[in-house]
């Protein structure tokens, strides 16, 4: 994780390449595939701030905030709070050039679960948002970062592999699996079903999403608290 995500091992990255790259994530979550995880984001940030009150999302493998670039486009951010988590500092510095009123720090998982349970635990957010982020982690890290976030968060917004989400083949046992062989890089399928229902939380939608390097069975889905 560390080689690949903070460092961004392979990659070999010059300027161009990095410009590049700021300014494909920048416009992610602007592609036609997540329309529904936009309309869903969107659709919440409405509920609240028709209730006079302060929308707010907290990100985990911000990238540079794609989901912030919607929001300003379509709705506005008025009263509008992001704390972003993202370990790759071009990322930060991108973030923080295009929203200088938000909050974006460099961080990694680790770094994330000691802010869960320090200097964030007293917080409350609207969403928490995680795309593509914790296939990346292994499950005890996953696990933690969800009771933490369970805490502090209304509802959960995961991009992830399909596979293992609803404990097939095994709800106890996280499975490994090849995502970028050639350059080493194996990908977690966790449980998140079990997760999310140990902090009292249940799977109210998904969306399909579309395939990526050939690997099959990605989703977004919507976590809500199960007493609701």
């Amino acid at each position: 994780m560390r080689l690949f995500w903070e460092e961004r091992s392979g990659q070999d990255l010059d300027e161009g390449s990095i410009g590049s790259l700021l300014e494909g994530y920048r416009a992610a979550m602007g592609e036609p595939h997540l329309a529904p995880v936009r309309d869903t984001i969107v659709g919440i940030r409405n509920q609240v701030r028709n209730a006079g009150l302060e929308f707010s999302i907290l990100e985990l493998g911000a990238a540079n905030g794609s989901i912030m670039h919607v929001l300003e486009d379509t709705v506005g951010l008025e009263n509008t709070r992001y704390f972003g988590m993202e370990p790759w500092q071009p990322f930060v510095e991108d973030f923080s050039s295009h929203f200088p009123d938000q909050t974006m720090i460099r961080a990694n998982i680790d770094d994330a679960l000691e802010l869960l349970s320090g200097d964030l635990r007293e917080s409350s957010f609207n969403i928490c948002l995680a795309c593509l982020v914790f296939c990346m982690i292994d499950p005890t890290r996953v696990r933690k970062f969800i009771n933490l976030a369970a805490k502090i968060c209304d509802c959960f917004i995961i991009y992830d592999i399909n596979l293992n989400v609803l404990g097939d083949p095994d709800d106890e046992k996280v499975q490994v699996f090849p995502f970028n062989p050639e350059m080493i890089q194996f990908y977690f399928a966790n449980p998140l079903d079990q997760m999310l229902k140990e902090n009292g939380f249940k799977i109210a939608g998904s969306w399909d999403m579309p395939a990526i390097r050939n690997t099959m069975g990605w989703k977004t889905y919507l976590a809500v608290k199960a007493n609701l």
